[in-house]
C-alpha cells in the first residue's frame, strides 16, 4: 500500500541521515548502556561495527579520570536534574588510546523507554592546537619578561595593552597603572 511504501521511504531517509552523519551518534539507556551507535561513533572510538558497540557501558567510552564526572551526569538525568546538555570530555579508544570530544545529548524516548540521545565529535585536534597555542604564548611570555630591557605593546589609537615588568620599573609605574595609559603619555 502507499502508506507502506511511505513508511519503508521514510525509514530508509532516517537510516541515511544518521549512517551518514559525520557526528558519532549513539542512543543511552538510562543505567548507562548503549542501545545504539551509528558508524562514526564506532569508528571514533576504535571500533569495527556499530553492533560492537552495543551493550557496552557508556563508561567503555569515556577515560577513566572522567568516570565520576559523567556518573554524576547520568545520576543527575536520571533524578529529573538538567546536568549540562554540551560539554567536552577526555574519551577512550577500544585499544585505550584517549581522544578529546565535545558531546551533546537529549533526553528521548527510545523503544517505550526514556534513553539518552548522545552525539560526539572528535575534537582532539583542536585540543592538541590549543595546548600547543598555550605553550607558545607561555613561552612568549617568558622571552618578554626575560629581556633587560623594556618592551611595550601598544593597541592602533595608542593605548599601552602590555608591557614587561622591566618597562614599568623604567617608567616608574606599577604594571596595572601603565595599563590605563597612552603611549604619548
Amino acid at each position: 500500500t502507499q502508506a507502506e511504501a511511505a513508511l519503508q521511504r521514510s525509514e530508509a531517509q532516517h537510516r541515511a541521515l544518521v549512517e551518514g552523519s559525520l557526528q558519532g551518534i549513539t542512543i543511552i539507556a538510562q543505567e548507562g548502556m548503549c542501545l545504539f551507535a551509528n558508524r562514526a561513533f564506532a569508528t571514533m572510538y576504535g571500533w569495527a561495527t556499530p553492533e560492537g558497540v552495543v551493550g557496552q557501558s557508556l563508561l567503555q567510552f569515556v577515560a577513566p579520570h572522567e568516570h565520576p564526572r559523567m556518573t554524576s551526569y547520568l545520576a543527575a538525568r536520571l533524578r529529573g536534574e538538567t546536568p549540562p546538555g554540551r560539554y567536552e570530555f577526555q574519551g577512550r579508544k577500544q585499544d585505550g588510546t584517549l581522544v578529546w570530544a565535545e558531546a551533546l545529548v537529549s533526553q528521548i524516548e527510545w523503544e517505550g523507554c526514556p534513553a539518552h540521545l548522545f552525539t560526539c565529535i572528535d575534537i582532539t585536534e583542536r585540543k592538541q592546537a590549543e595546548e600547543a597555542l598555550r605553550a607558545s604564548e607561555e613561552l612568549n611570555r617568558r622571552i618578554v619578561e626575560a629581556v633587560p630591557g623594556g618592551i611595550i605593546q601598544v593597541s592602533p589609537d595608542g593605548r599601552i595593552v602590555r608591557a614587561n615588568a622591566e618597562a614599568a620599573r623604567i617608567l616608574g609605574l606599577m604594571y596595572d597603572d601603565l595599563l590605563q595609559r597612552f603611549v604619548a603619555d
